[in-house]
């Protein structure tokens, strides 16, 4: 039973260990959002009327002739 003990708690330890790198990793990587405008040069900003006064910014990609 102690060599179980063992590997289910350097299971336990590297379990703990992947949760605060993902943790760390998941708001830079996964969902960069901030204040920051998105640029991109394939992209291009179309404001859709979503009431009376307000805009919803849309970024559309306009694809190619060639594109499938």
């Amino acid at each position: 039973m102690g060599r179980f003990a063992r590997l289910l708690g350097l299971f336990a330890i590297l379990y703990v260990g992947y949760a605060a790198v993902m943790v760390w990793l998941h708001p830079q990587y996964i969902y960069p959002f901030d204040q920051t405008a998105f640029e991109h040069p394939a992209f291009e900003r179309v404001d859709v009327a979503v009431s009376d006064e307000d805009l919803l910014p849309v970024y559309v990609a306009r694809s190619t002739p060639d594109a499938p």
